[in-house]
């Protein structure tokens, strides 16, 4: 057996530290996204067997957790959140909003654990972050709302060039879902839920830190 969620994370390993090297202004947005997104990898309890069940090789912390689980979040949240500003050589985005639209998404999702409309994990993680996200959208004007779309659409056009690779040269990677359980829709004979939740990801981590950190400079000058 392989350890494919190695596989998963070296290419956004790689960028992670190509992008600490070739943009010393994106580095603390590149830490901050990817201690942020580390912890959300700490849900793999939550997936594992309701969304997949890995059939390939894992290195376990807990029984439903694993360490790739953790390093593959880390490396993916902070490349996820500069992609778009090192492929452009865009800077820091100064968008003025209440940090508090960046908690809609988190709290959206704690309808999951009532399960109102008894649907699988990932339908409640991608809509809580396409709502969040796109409120953010709303609130940031047309200029910052075209490069929020625009990183969503290529960090998932970059997921998908790596997701599809593996998918077709690892067996082990298609038998870990039960498709039973996900919408049947496919693209490429990948369930469409990988590219929703990437897309709403990218919509909904990309400008957290830079509006925590707008808001803290602002109130740094009023002092």
């Amino acid at each position: 057996m392989t350890y494919v969620y190695l596989f998963l994370t070296a290419p956004y390993l790689l960028l992670w530290f190509l992008f600490l090297v070739l943009r010393r202004d994106l580095r603390k947005k590149l830490l901050f996204s990817s201690i942020f997104a580390s912890l959300l990898g700490i849900s793999e309890i939550l997936f594992v067997p309701e969304y997949w069940d890995p059939q390939f090789q894992t290195i376990p912390i807990l029984k439903e957790l694993f360490l790739e689980s953790l390093l593959f979040t880390f490396f993916l949240g902070g490349v996820v959140a500069t992609f778009y500003q090192v492929l452009f050589k865009e800077k820091n985005f100064n968008l003025n909003m209440k940090p508090l639209f960046t908690l809609i998404a988190p709290i959206l999702f704690l309808a999951y654990f009532f399960n109102p409309f008894n649907l699988n994990i990932m339908v409640y993680v991608y809509l809580s972050m396409y709502i969040g996200g796109l409120i953010v959208i709303s609130l940031s004007g047309k200029i910052f709302s075209v490069k929020l779309l625009y990183s969503a659409l290529i960090n998932t056009v970059f997921y998908a060039l790596v997701y599809f690779t593996l998918w077709y040269i690892f067996p082990e990677l298609p038998a870990s879902y039960d498709f039973s359980k996900l919408s049947g829709l496919l693209i490429g004979g990948t369930p469409i839920e990988e590219f929703l939740w990437i897309s709403s990801f990218s919509l909904y981590l990309t400008p957290v830190y830079d509006i925590w950190r707008s808001y803290f400079r602002k109130s740094d000058s009023k002092l």
